[in-house]
């Protein structure tokens, strides 16, 4: 998870993901947040979003990556008042980092 490490011990993401990527199954939850849990767009918050990123470039990362930003939350649910834009701002932001 993108967030999990920061925000619960505050560990840091990159770090981490460098010590366990080869424990990795191939799935990945991305969120990004201040903080709280998942209050940003992937990116603008504090877990080294695109860093992450990168290790997972570097090491030809081929798994799934799923969004589990909270859309519902205050700071992202006050983006847009239909989330699917805000969702859709995420997407947006995922695919440009995935396309190795």
């Amino acid at each position: 998870d993108s967030q999990n490490y920061k925000f619960d011990a505050n560990l840091d993401q990159v770090s981490v993901l460098e010590e366990i990527y080869d424990l990795l199954i191939p799935v990945l939850h991305v969120k990004d947040g201040i903080d709280m849990k998942s209050t940003h767009l992937l990116g603008t918050g504090n877990t080294r979003f695109y860093e992450q990123m990168e290790v997972l470039r570097k090491h030809k990362y081929e798994g799934w990556i799923i969004s589990e930003n909270y859309y519902d939350r205050a700071g992202l649910r006050d983006m847009n008042p239909d989330w699917f834009v805000t969702l859709k701002k995420d997407i947006e932001i995922l695919r440009k980092e995935i396309d190795w």
